[in-house]
This record gives structure tokens, C-alpha cells and sequence, in this order.
């Protein structure tokens, strides 16, 4: 038998007014057996709810809840969902809201700050699942202008303008620098390789001091240590800095790939070609050049390991190369004339065809991607995984000239012949596609996260909000 009697106090004591002795035995046994069977029907309710199930008031089912998550940059942008208000959770120890019991269905979320473009998406939310948005990146309102004299083109070294003026010269600091076209600079910023197209004559500017100045580089290339490199000065095709070594210059002429030592005035022939070179690129590990044969339309692959200084005869393509790139040293992105993109993994399987209708490609410096700029639509890739896959049909989409990653890898700059549009990789919708920048050209500084394009003869910056 159960003892009843000191439950029954038990519960006087939690329901005050009630005594004990004024209960029946029938009173105190449906109290109890009622407590009995109430025990697992709110244990059971806790454990639902404790599972993410929750009663909808509008439909006035059980349903599983999901959960957003933002986090933004700014990080003290204004959150909204559906217009209500939400409170941003960002601080020292959490970076980014979480926002949870969220019935299944499309959420309008909204994200203002002063100083920039309002954000929106629709988000939408599953059972059991919370919604990701890792990548909220505000656009900035007011761009600063930070050149005031007639800018033509611009390139950044070390997050500094160098300006090219409307006559064709080259300003480091309000100081000119020998030739009118910049080819690199050194990894310590030092020292400015540049190229005077009209006489071909090359410089390396020293920038390191007060006023620059300049060297001209143009050794007689015909005989180097007794020996005869066959080269022509100034018969160079290509001109680049080492990625392997910033005091080397890389000079590529129509038939050979030579090293120049910037310190000591020494040439090195690295390698010779029987046909005629009409790509070049270089990472630290590999040279790569393709040559043409023009009787069967087609382009041959040579790959060069520098360490071993071995030659491997790559991949035979269709049609003419028109651009040869390298991401971290060891994947080649190879673009023909017909449209035809292809990734080498160096040292590995042979060249695998990624994309067709391709005009230009442009590989992510900080995540395993490529993004493939197409006629017709904008491919990204991922070489880590195939379920990493976007596409897009953007608003004029054959006129886009070339597209430029933003450092989180989850944008891209969007590129047009007078404006600059900021795509967010997730945004299926393009709720998000702002014409950012009305000028030309553009170049994205990731040192600074600062945009810098040409507007009015002025060079101009947006800064973006730093993480």
C-alpha cells in the first residue's frame, strides 16, 4: 500500500488553504494519482520541448522549430526579423546572434547600421535547423576621395595608391617614378619594377627612402658568362617578379624563360622552347607556358619544376591559350580561346575540363575556389568539395569584364565596363546586388578592405567594415 497521508501534506503545503485533516482518503487518492498521471505528461512535454517541438499558435499544430544565425559587419548593425526588432548579441565573447524557436517557414531579415546600405534577405528556416548567415557584409554609404590630381590608371602596393596621371606618369607619393606602365614590386615593398612601353625600357625604382629613384636595367643579354642565351634585349614578351624570390625578375621572350638576379646584374637561362611561347606563369615550385601550333589549332602545356629542374609535358588543348594562372603554387587555370577552362593540379592527374563558354576566371586567395566569369552566367567552383557549387545569371551579364574576390571568399566584385556590384554567394535571390561604385577601373585592396576605383578623373576609396 502507499503511504497517502504525507503526500497529502506535502501538497497542502503547495496548494496554502488546503488542510490535510479537512481531506478525505478519496480526496487525497485523486490528488495523488491525478499528480501521477500529470508527472509523465510534463516530463513528456519537457522533453519535447527540450527536441525543438513547439505549439504554432497560428495553425495550432506541434511543429519543430529551426534557428538563424547572423553575424555582420558591422557587428553592431541593427537586427530585424520580419520588422520586429532583435536584440544583437555580439560582444567579447560572441561574435554573432542566435536566434531560435523559429517556426518552419521564409523569414524577412534585416540589418541596418549608420553609414551604410540597409542588408535584406529572405531566410529560410527548417525543422531542427538553424540557417547560417556567416557572411552579412554591409555596404558602405559615403566613399572618400584620396587623390585629387587627374588619375588615368592605379595600381596598390603596400595599401597606397600608385597613380599613373592623364600624361602617362607614374606618381609614388606626389614623387615620379622612370617609366609609364608597372610591371610588380618586391614582397617588402621596396623596390618597384616599372616599363616604359614606348622605348621598352625597364626600371627597378627604389622607394624605400625619401625620393625614389631609378634604375635602368637593360644588361647585355647576349652574352652571360661566356655563354650565348640567344636572347635579343629588349625582346621580352613578359616581364614578372619571382613568386619564389623577390630579388629574381622572370623574363619571358617569344622562345625562352630566363631568371635575373635584380641584386647582382646576373641572367640565367632556365629553359629553352622549339616553338614560340605565347603564355607565361610562374608560382615559387613551377614555370608553366603554352605554345601554339597553328597547323592543327592547338596549344601544348610545359610545366617546369624548379626544384628539380625537370620538364613535364603536359595536356594538348584545343584552340589558343589566351590565360595561364596559379592558386598556392600547385593548381594552373588554363583558358582557351574557345571558351574552354582547365585546372592542372601540378605533379598530379592531368588537366580536367571545369567549364566551357568561359571569358575570364579568377581563382579565391583564402578558400579552395575558382569563379569562372561565362557569357551567359558566373560559375563558381570548389576543389574541396563538389557540393560547394554556385551559379548565377546576373543583370547584364555579358558585359561584366572580370570579377574580384572579397577576402571572406563568400563575395565577389562584380566588375561592369562603368560600375562595380557586390554579389553575396548565398543570396540565390540577388536580394543583395548593389551597384557599389560607378567608375573605372576598380581594384580591391583585402590589406585595407577597401575598394579604390577612378571616378571623375579622381581616385576614390570605400572602406568596408573590418571583422
Amino acid at each position: 500500500m502507499v503511504a497517502l497521508r504525507p503526500v497529502a501534506r506535502h501538497i497542502a503545503f503547495l496548494l496554502p488553504g488546503i488542510s490535510p485533516s479537512t481531506m478525505t482518503k478519496k480526496t487525497r487518492r485523486s490528488l495523488f494519482y491525478g499528480l501521477l498521471l500529470l508527472f509523465p505528461l510534463l516530463g513528456g512535454a519537457i522533453i519535447l520541448y527540450a527536441q525543438g517541438w513547439r505549439l504554432d499558435l497560428e495553425t495550432f499544430r506541434v511543429r519543430k522549430v529551426g534557428a538563424i544565425y547572423v553575424k555582420s559587419f558591422p557587428a553592431s548593425a541593427d537586427i530585424r526579423l520580419n520588422g520586429k526588432l532583435i536584440e544583437n548579441k555580439t560582444g567579447i565573447l560572441t561574435r554573432g546572434t542566435f536566434i531560435n524557436g523559429l517556426f518552419p517557414k521564409n523569414y524577412k531579415l534585416a540589418l541596418n547600421a549608420e553609414g551604410y546600405l540597409d542588408w535584406e534577405e529572405h531566410i529560410a528556416v527548417k525543422p531542427s535547423l538553424v540557417s547560417e548567415i556567416k557572411y552579412a557584409v554591409l555596404i558602405p554609404k559615403t566613399a572618400e576621395r584620396v587623390a585629387t590630381s587627374s588619375v588615368k590608371n592605379f595600381w596598390l602596393v603596400n595599401q597606397k595608391p600608385l597613380i599613373q596621371n592623364e600624361r602617362g606618369e607614374l606618381l609614388w607619393d606626389g614623387s615620379k617614378l622612370s617609366g609609364n606602365e608597372v610591371i610588380g614590386w618586391t614582397a617588402d615593398f621596396k623596390k618597384i619594377l616599372t616599363e616604359d612601353k614606348k622605348n621598352k625600357a625597364y626600371f627597378i625604382n627604389d622607394v624605400s627612402g625619401g625620393a625614389p629613384t631609378s634604375t635602368n636595367f637593360n644588361p647585355s643579354f647576349s652574352v652571360q658568362g661566356g655563354k650565348n642565351l640567344g636572347i635579343r634585349s629588349p625582346g621580352f614578351q613578359k616581364v614578372l617578379i619571382d613568386p619564389g624570390n623577390d630579388k629574381n625578375l622572370l623574363l619571358q621572350t617569344s622562345d625562352s624563360v630566363s631568371v635575373f638576379d635584380i641584386s647582382n646584374n646576373k641572367l640565367s637561362a632556365t629553359e629553352k622552347s622549339s616553338s614560340t611561347i605565347i603564355q607565361f606563369t610562374a608560382s615559387a615550385y613551377w614555370f608553366a607556358w603554352t605554345t601554339f601550333n597553328a597547323r592543327g589549332n592547338t596549344s601544348d602545356l610545359t610545366l617546369y619544376n624548379r626544384a628539380s629542374q625537370t620538364r613535364l609535358n603536359g595536356k594538348t588543348f584545343a584552340g589558343k591559350t589566351v590565360k595561364l594562372d596559379f592558386r598556392n603554387g600547385n593548381k594552373l587555370g588554363i583558358l582557351q580561346d574557345d571558351g574552354g577552362f582547365y585546372v592542372e593540379r601540378t605533379g598530379e592527374n592531368p588537366a580536367q575540363k571545369t567549364a566551357s563558354d568561359v571569358k575570364d576566371f579568377s581563382f579565391s586567395k583564402n578558400k579552395d575556389l575558382v569563379a569562372a566569369l561565362e557569357h551567359n552566367s558566373v560559375e563558381i567552383f570548389s576543389f574541396g568539395s563538389e557540393n560547394d557549387y554556385w551559379r548565377f545569371r546576373l543583370p547584364d551579364n555579358e558585359k561584366i569584364e572580370r570579377l574580384e574576390w572579397y577576402k571572406d571568399a563568400n563575395h565577389l566584385f562584380v566588375i561592369y565596363p562603368e560600375t562595380v556590384r557586390f554579389l553575396d554567394l548565398n543570396d540565390k535571390a540577388l536580394e543583395n546586388f548593389p551597384i557599389i561604385a560607378s567608375g573605372k577601373p576598380a581594384l580591391y585592396d583585402e590589406q585595407s578592405n577597401k575598394l579604390y576605383f577612378v571616378k571623375n578623373n579622381g581616385l576614390w576609396s570605400l572602406e568596408f567594415a573590418r571583422d
